[in-house]
C-alpha cells in the first residue's frame, strides 16, 4: 500500500441513543478527504468493529486502508458488542436495524455536514443494510434518515437470504473448537441452548460436564438477570467464531479475543435468524412493526449501487441468493473472489485472510470512489 502521508489515529465516542443504549463510534480522519461519502462500516454477527483494524497490519485492515486512500471512515459496535453499552438485554434486528444503524448514519451525516453515507458490512451487517434499505423504500420511519441518505453499498459475505440446510454454528459446537474446516452441514440452526451450552463446553468442559442440558436455559436467564455476572460471561469464547485454520491470520487473535456480544442478545438474534432460515431459506422478519420478506422486500427499494463479495467455497452464501438478491437493485457486480483470484476463502477468512486484501480492498476502494460527494 502506498501512503503519502501518515495516517491519523481514530478518535473515538460514545453515541447515545436513548433507552441506556450507548454505541461506541471509531472515526479514521484522512489527512486529505478526497471529497466521497463518508463510509460507515457495519460488523457481522458475535463480533466487533475491532474486525476492521488488525493491531499492526493497516493494509490488512479496511478501515485504515481506505483512511490511507482518503476517505472518511466510521466504524461503530453494534448494540452488545465491544464498547457498546446497553442495560436491556432483549433486542434483535429490529432494534440493530430502526434504531442503532439509522443513529450511527444520522450522527455522521450531522458530525460531517454530508448529504449521505456510503454502507460498507460483512456477514450480518450487510443483511442489516438491506434490511434497513427496505424498511425505509416501504414507509418506515428512522428520524433523521430517508432512503435519499444512503449512497453505494458493498457487501462482504452478506446473505439477503439463508439456505436452511448450510448453518455451520452446530457442527462447530459439536467439534469443541473455534475452527471449522467447512460450512455445509445438513444440521440445521442452532438452538439458544445449544449456543448457550457451546460456550460452557468450549469455554469450562468440566463444567460442562456437571451440568445438565436442560438446565443451561435456566442458568442462562440468570446470567441475563445479573448484570455484573453477564458482563463476565461475555468474555467467554463463542463457538460462532469459526475461521479455518487456513484462513485465519495470528495479527487477528487478539480482535477475536477481545470482541465479544452480549450473550442474551446474541441468544435472541440466533433465534430470528434460525426462525428465518426455516422459512425456505427466505428472511420473514419483524421490523419497527412491519414485516419485511427477504429478499423480496429489495424490489421496493429504490435502485442503488451494489458491490458484493462472495466465495464459491462459502456455502452460508449461495451465489443464487446473491444474484436473487441482487437482481432487485441496480449498478450491480457480483465478484466470485475464487473466480476473480483464485483465492479459496471461507465465511469469515475474507477479514482474516492476508492474502485477499490487497485486491478486494482495491476493488472496493475503485468502486466506492467512482462517485465524489
Amino acid at each position: 500500500m502506498t501512503v503519502s502521508d501518515p495516517p491519523r489515529e481514530p478518535h473515538g465516542t460514545l453515541l447515545d441513543i436513548g433507552n441506556s443504549v450507548r454505541l461506541r463510534l471509531r472515526v479514521y480522519p484522512p489527512t486529505r478527504w478526497n471529497g466521497t461519502d463518508p463510509v460507515v462500516l457495519v460488523h457481522g454477527l458475535l463480533s466487533s468493529s475491532d474486525i476492521f483494524d488488525l493491531p499492526g497490519v493497516p493494509e490488512a485492515s479496511l478501515a485504515r486502508y481506505l483512511q490511507h486512500r482518503g476517505f472518511l471512515v466510521v466504524t461503530y459496535d453494534q448494540r452488545g458488542a465491544g464498547g457498546s453499552q446497553t442495560q436491556s438485554w432483549k433486542f434483535g434486528l429490529s432494534e440493530l436495524v430502526t434504531e442503532d444503524l439509522p443513529s450511527v448514519v444520522a450522527w455522521t451525516l450531522r458530525t460531517f455536514d454530508a448529504k449521505r453515507v456510503t454502507l460498507g458490512s460483512h456477514s450480518l451487517g450487510g443483511l442489516e443494510v438491506y434490511l434497513l434499505r427496505a424498511f425505509l423504500a416501504m414507509g418506515g420511519q428512522t428520524g433523521e434518515v430517508t432512503p435519499d441518505c444512503l449512497g453505494h453499498t458493498f457487501t462482504i459475505a452478506s446473505p439477503a437470504s439463508f439456505t436452511p440446510q448450510l448453518s455451520p454454528w452446530r457442527l462447530a459446537l459439536r467439534r469443541k473448537s473455534l475452527f471449522l474446516e467447512r460450512t455445509d452441514t445438513p444440521e440445521g440452526v442452532v438452538t439458544p441452548t445449544e449456543y448457550a451450552w457451546g460456550l460452557f463446553d468450549l469455554s469450562c468442559p468440566r463444567l460442562a460436564a456437571r451440568v445438565p442440558v436442560e438446565k443451561v436455559g435456566a442458568i442462562w436467564a440468570f446470567l441475563g438477570r445479573h448484570r455484573f455476572v453477564a458482563a463476565l460471561s461475555s468474555f467467554l469464547p463463542t463457538p460462532i467464531l469459526v475461521y479455518s485454520p487456513g484462513d485465519f491470520s495470528m495479527f487477528a487473535l487478539p480482535n477475536v479475543l477481545n470482541s465479544r456480544i452480549l450473550d442474551q442478545g446474541a441468544g435472541q438474534l440466533l433465534a430470528e435468524l434460525g426462525q428465518a432460515m426455516r422459512t425456505a431459506g427466505e428472511m420473514d422478519i419483524e421490523t419497527g412493526g412491519q414485516k419485511i420478506k427477504m429478499p423480496e422486500a429489495l424490489s421496493f427499494v429504490p435502485p442503488f449501487s451494489l458491490l458484493t463479495i462472495a466465495s464459491r467455497g462459502d456455502r452460508m452464501i449461495p451465489e443464487a441468493d446473491v444474484r436473487t438478491a441482487t437482481s432487485f437493485v441496480a449498478g450491480v457486480e457480483h465478484v466470485v473472489v475464487e473466480d476473480r483470484f483464485g483465492i479459496r476463502c471461507g465465511h469469515a477468512g475474507y477479514l482474516f485472510k492476508p492474502s485477499l486484501y490487497p485486491q478486494v480492498y482495491r476493488m472496493v476502494e475503485a468502486f466506492i470512489g467512482k462517485d465524489k460527494g
